[in-house]
Formats: C-alpha cells, sequence, structure tokens
C-alpha cells in the first residue's frame, strides 16, 4: 500500500500513523478537508474491505445514517474528542467500536478499535444495540443536541490559557459555536465530573440572576444544596452514571422560578440545556384551576350550559344538568338532533328556529314550552351568543327551566287581577250606591206622598246621569284593542275640535288658552275616537284643576329621530302632591270631590292601546303637566 507523503506537522506523515496504527491492531483514517478525501490504513482497508482511498461520501457510507450526520458535524467544525461511539458496516452487519478524534494540519484523524465481531454485532436491519446504546446515549441525539455536545467539548479547563480560578470566556475551536450558545434563547451551562461549575451562558445569567464569574469552579452542590434539591442531585447523578441524556423540571424558591432542565452527560462533563416555564407552568396551572371551577359551576348550577358550532350539528359541550331539565341524554340529541326540536311546543317551534339561527350573529334569548317523556309541558328559556375560538367561530348558551317562575308570574297575575276586580266591584258599588240611595229616599217619599215631584224630579234625573256615566266609562275602559280604526289622522286637527267643544268654559272661567303647534308635525296613524277621548279628559282636567283665571298651554312637538309626536297640556292650577301622584290612574282613585278617577285609568289604557306612553308631572300651587308620546306608525 502506497501513502502519499502528506505531512500532519514538522516531524510526522500520514503514513507513518497509519504504520504505527496497524502495528496497534487499531484502525484509523485521514479526513483531508481541503481535497475532500479520506486515507485509511490497512486495517481500516481489510475490516471494510473498501480502497484505501475514498472521498468523504463514500467513507461516510460505512457508518450508520444516523452517526453520518453527526460524523458530517464534527468534520466540518473539527475538534479533538475522546472515546465516542460509533456504529460501522462489516459484512453486513452493524458494529458499535470506540473512536477519537484528532485535530491536525489541514485535516482530522479518526482513530477506532478493531471491534470483536462475535461479541459485538448488530443486525443489519436492526442500527441501535439496547447494550451500547446506554454507553453512547449523546450520539443519538438530535442534531441540536449534537452541537451542544460539540461545544462542550470545546470547553477543556485542562488546557485553558486563562488563570487558574477565572472562567473561561473564549474558544479554541470554531468561533460560529460560540455565537450559537452566546445568542441562544434558552440557558446552557458545562458542569465538570467533580460538579463544578465551568461554563454558563448569558441567558442563563439572566434566568437565575448570577453571573458565571461568581459561580466559575465552584461546586453546584454549594449553590444548591442536596438537601434542598435532592431529586435533582440524583438525576444529575444517575445521568453522569449511566451516560443517558435526562431530563427534569424543578422550582428555585430563592428565584421564585421553574427551571426545565435536559441534562447531556459527554464523557467527563455534563452539558445543561435549561428553559425557563415559569410562565408556562403557571398559565397552566391557572387554565386547570378556571377549567375545575368552571366543570364545578357547570356540574351544580341549575341553568344547562353547553358549547357547539355555529351550524349546531356537533355539540362540543354539554353540562349534566342538561339531562336534568330536559330529561333527554345528550347522546339522544347527538344521534338524532330533530328529536328535541320536536318536542318544542308547535306554536313556539318557529320562534326557537329563529332565535337559534341569531344566536350565529348576536346575544338572543327565547322563551318555549317543551314536552316532558310523561306529558307534561316545561317552560325553557335558552340563550346563546356567539364566540370566535382562535380562528373559527363556536356559539355557547345556557339552557334554564324556568316553568317555576312561569307558574310564579301566573300566580302573582291572577292575585293581582282578583286584588283589582275586588277594588273594582268596592269602586263601583261605593259610587253607584250613592246616588241609588239618594233614589231610594225620594221614591219613599213619593210614594208617601210627603214631596213634590216636579221639584226632586231634576235631582232624581240628575243621580241616573251620574249611574249611566258610571257604566259607560267602564264600557269604555273594556273596549279590546283590536277595535281600533287606524286611519291617517292630523292631531293638530283633532286638539282644535276639542279646544272649540270647551271654549264655552275657558271663555266663563277667564282662563287663557296658548297652543304652540309645531308646523312639522307629520300625520300619524292613529284611531281619531279615541284621540278625541283622550285630549278631552286632559282638557277637562285641566279646567277643573282651576278655579277662575290662569292659564292652559297645549304643545306639540315632532321627535324625528324617534318617529314620536309629543303633545303636552299645562295648567296653572292647584298641582298635585307626591304621595297622590303617584296613585294617578288607580281605580276610583281621584283628587276631585265629585270625581271617580275612571276617566284618568280610561285615559292611560286609550294611549297605551295607540302604542303610547302618558307621563304625569305636578308641583302643589304650580300646576300640572301631562305629556303623551305617540307613534307616527302602529306596529
Amino acid at each position: 500500500m502506497v501513502y502519499q507523503k502528506e505531512q500532519l506537522d514538522n516531524s510526522m506523515a500520514v503514513e507513518d500513523c497509519f504504520e504505527m496504527l496497524d502495528s496497534a491492531k487499531k484502525w484509523g483514517t485521514f479526513i483531508d478537508l481541503n481535497r475532500n478525501m479520506v486515507s485509511c490504513n490497512q486495517t481500516f482497508t481489510r475490516m471494510i474491505e473498501c480502497d484505501d482511498r475514498l472521498t468523504v461520501q463514500e467513507w461516510l457510507c460505512f457508518f450508520s445514517k444516523k452517526d453520518q450526520s453527526i460524523l458530517r458535524v464534527r468534520i466540518d467544525h473539527p475538534i479533538n474528542q475522546e472515546d465516542f461511539y460509533v456504529r460501522v458496516l462489516i459484512k453486513q452487519q452493524y458494529h458499535w467500536v470506540k473512536t477519537s478524534l484528532r485535530v491536525v494540519n489541514e485535516g482530522v484523524f479518526m482513530i477506532g478499535d478493531n471491534p470483536t465481531l462475535e461479541d459485538n454485532t448488530t443486525n443489519f436491519n436492526n442500527e441501535e444495540s439496547d447494550q451500547l446504546k446506554q454507553n453512547s446515549m449523546n450520539q443519538n441525539v438530535d442534531h441540536f443536541m449534537t452541537w451542544l455536545s460539540l461545544i462542550d467539548q470545546e470547553m477543556d479547563p485542562t488546557t485553558s490559557k486563562m488563570e487558574k480560578g477565572e472562567p473561561i470566556e473564549h474558544f479554541k475551536g470554531d468561533y460560529h459555536l460560540k455565537q450559537i450558545m452566546e445568542q441562544v434563547p434558552h440557558g446552557f451551562a458545562v458542569i465538570g465530573d467533580d460538579w463544578k461549575v465551568l461554563y454558563m451562558n448569558p441567558t442563563l445569567e439572566k434566568i437565575v440572576g448570577r453571573q458565571l464569574k461568581d459561580l466559575y469552579q465552584k461546586s453546584l452542590w454549594t449553590i444548591y444544596p442536596i438537601e434542598q434539591y435532592e431529586q435533582l442531585y440524583l438525576k444529575f447523578k444517575e445521568a453522569f452514571q449511566r451516560q443517558e441524556v435526562i431530563k427534569i423540571e424543578q422550582y428555585f424558591p430563592d428565584i421564585g422560578k421553574t427551571l426545565n432542565y435536559t441534562i447531556l452527560p459527554n464523557g467527563r462533563e455534563i452539558t445543561l440545556f435549561i428553559q425557563d416555564v415559569t410562565e408556562v407552568r403557571m398559565y397552566t396551572r391557572a387554565l386547570q384551576e378556571t377549567e375545575e371551577r368552571f366543570s364545578l359551576l357547570a356540574e351544580n348550577i341549575n341553568e344547562a350550559f353547553w358549547i357547539t358550532t355555529t351550524d349546531f350539528e356537533t355539540w362540543e359541550y354539554m353540562s349534566p344538568t342538561f339531562e336534568k331539565v330536559f330529561q333527554m341524554s345528550v347522546e339522544e340529541i347527538s344521534k338524532e338532533k330533530g328529536r328535541w326540536l320536536l318536542r318544542v311546543h308547535k306554536e313556539d317551534r318557529d320562534e326557537v328556529n329563529s332565535a337559534f339561527m341569531f344566536m350565529r350573529h348576536q346575544k338572543v334569548a327565547v322563551e318555549y314550552r317543551f314536552e316532558m317523556p310523561n306529558g307534561d309541558w316545561k317552560w325553557i328559556r335558552s340563550k346563546g351568543y356567539p364566540l370566535q375560538k382562535g380562528d373559527r367561530s363556536i356559539v355557547v348558551g345556557v339552557h334554564e327551566d324556568i316553568t317555576g317562575l312561569k307558574e310564579k308570574d301566573a300566580l302573582q297575575t291572577r292575585a293581582k287581577q282578583n286584588e283589582t276586580a275586588l277594588r273594582v266591584a268596592a269602586g263601583i258599588a261605593h259610587e253607584i250606591r250613592n246616588p241609588l240611595t239618594s233614589l231610594k229616599g225620594f221614591m219613599q217619599l213619593m210614594m208617601s206622598n210627603q214631596m213634590d215631584v216636579q221639584k226632586y224630579g231634576e235631582i232624581i234625573f240628575s243621580e241616573l246621569s251620574r249611574i249611566e256615566t258610571i257604566v259607560n266609562e267602564f264600557m269604555l275602559l273594556a273596549q279590546p284593542t283590536q277595535e281600533r280604526e287606524l286611519v291617517e289622522t292630523d292631531v293638530h286637527d283633532i286638539v282644535r275640535y276639542v279646544t272649540s267643544l270647551f271654549s264655552k268654559q275657558i271663555e266663563e272661567k277667564e282662563i287663557e288658552l296658548i297652543q304652540k303647534y309645531d308646523p312639522s308635525l307629520p300625520l300619524c296613524l292613529s284611531d281619531e275616537k279615541r284621540l278625541k277621548q283622550i285630549f278631552i279628559n286632559l282638557v277637562k282636567n285641566a279646567l277643573e284643576a282651576m278655579d277662575s283665571g290662569g292659564q292652559i298651554t297645549i304643545q306639540s312637538e315632532y321627535l324625528e329621530q324617534d318617529s314620536v309626536i309629543r303633545l303636552t297640556v299645562t295648567d296653572t292650577g292647584k298641582g298635585i302632591e307626591q304621595n297622590k301622584l303617584q296613585r294617578i290612574g288607580e281605580p276610583f282613585f281621584t283628587t276631585k270631590e265629585k270625581g271617580t278617577g275612571l276617566g284618568v285609568m280610561m285615559t292611560n289604557k286609550f294611549v297605551e292601546s295607540l302604542g303610547g306612553e302618558i307621563h304625569y308631572e305636578s308641583e302643589l300651587g304650580q300646576g300640572t303637566s301631562v305629556i303623551v308620546t305617540l307613534p307616527i306608525k302602529q306596529e
């Protein structure tokens, strides 16, 4: 075999090294970095059955695929390294061999032991040996970890030119590797086999709040006492002993942080890859606590909480209360979505469908009747609204059984109706009894011939008229809303007509009538008869509030923004006390000597039937204002 005379240094050539290795029964290869060629000694060529001159790519093919990438990195960034394992292809089988690297002029020497084939074979199709894997775990990590391993090897404290006790700040190898370690956003450290700190990058300094110059050559366990960090110590020890990559998470109370350690042993040193996961863990714990609180709440409240897709095809979540509310299993709903809707009352079904459609876009609530398996009906209130979850939309909401509330409302309504009926009955009896008592007395006198019929006839007729008025007012109150006759109405014409009816009384009482009409007031769709009755009552009440003199002001205003007209009738009469003002509109409550209170009650009802609102304002001794607001168009 003829070797080219390649000089390693001033005194030794490649062939001289190969002869020494052959005599020691070790194989060796020289990788010429400039020529991209590999020279092999006789031991290697016989073991592999190959030529003594190969390209780098041809040479790499004799190693396992996993080791090829690692070797490529080691060749591109050459450093001296002892005792690492690779798998070499010998007679169609991979064998683990222990190797070392030596950097020389213009190249790298790779030297390896000659394996004992019968004791150290692995099947060609199974490249990993479990027995040897533990001794070379650092060779099987990903490319990133391989770079970390290379960085560790560059930091050899025994060959440092710096004085003892000073941190290592420079590398003998590739500057690019140093830049990676200095700028990577995670913490790195190198710990010697005596547990002394050899290096930590700037990121780790920020994480732990300490500087390398203060910790260099100090034992890790004087910084973090074993009795306090026993689990961390055991993991470090295990990684050293087994030469395996181990991960552990540890909370450090002195800095209030949780750190995630990747412990990468490499012979006599350990490289640490450290991440600050404090915020991640805090967020995770907060999220877990929130989920627990939500589950506790969802499982114990009376409302059934639900989450679904916007097409209502997939129910992502349904709280256990759902089965209690509807007496249907979630499984039933998932399999037969239409079955739930069929049990909604047919009169409510369209409204429910429409409400759930709108829930995709806005917050909606709907109340409906739902049939239970035993035939009973429950009132259900469903509320839902859209929510953005990442890049997709969902609908969340609640179902609530409001049967009890509905029954309570019905009872309260009936009780109120009964109370009103009793008060009305008592009022009617009181109002009619007075004139009836008078009539009865006069009739007795007439029958005994003790009175002049002509003289008291007018009184009898007056009392009968009063009874007729009371009955007529009740008849007006009883008129249903659907009997409205809606036509385009000029409210100003109605008001002018009403004031003309009272012109004589206004003149007799010497009252000044002030009319302030908005010329922009449009026609409104309303019932002329009811409008007339409303303003007759308001003007009549204003007149009766003043003995003589004073003013009545009628003002109109068009509120275009709200599409309503506002009419105000104001008098300068006696006014009403605040405690009495609150009772205005109650049956038979009146501030007049001979009033029934039914006129105000009827006025309120008519305004309400026309879709409007009525409001009373009064101050004792100053007068009263009645504000009526009516819509331009009826719904």
